[in-house]
């Protein structure tokens, strides 16, 4: 009973959110997302969830910054508005950076590769820092 307190406890403090990725149907390759960019829109919010839509040539772009403590990420192609879930073993590679200029706020990334794990290589590394 006293571990059910604890980890209920915990569950209510901590900022917990899902995260949805949004990607268009029979998309391979690398996804390179553009973090904290005031150019950009914030994050679309679904309930508890935030989605990051991703445009065809792989490339998103949000205001905001992901959420940080517990939480559940989910992947979906996407056609027509209608999502299907992405298998779990065709995201790979998942990987965060940050520049930091002088002058200027650090810039962050997050990228992954959507596909076998096998045709990874074949697809070079992401473009981090994305050019914008």
């Amino acid at each position: 009973m006293r571990a059910l307190v604890i980890v209920l406890l915990a569950a209510a403090l901590c900022a917990c959110s899902d995260q949805i990725y949004e990607i268009p149907t029979g998309y391979k390759g690398w996804v390179e997302v553009d973090l904290a960019n005031p150019s950009c829109p914030p994050l679309r919010s679904e309930g508890w969830s935030k989605v990051v839509s991703i445009s065809r040539d792989g490339h998103g772009c949000t205001a905001d910054e992901l959420p940080s403590g517990l939480n559940r990420t989910r992947y979906f192609f996407v056609e027509n508005g209608e999502r299907k879930p992405i298998a779990r073993d065709l995201i790979n590679g998942e990987v965060t950076a940050a520049d930091n200029v002088a002058g200027r706020p650090a810039r962050k990334y997050l990228a992954f590769f959507i596909g076998p794990r096998a045709e990874m290589k074949g697809f070079g590394s992401p473009r981090l820092p994305i050019k914008r």
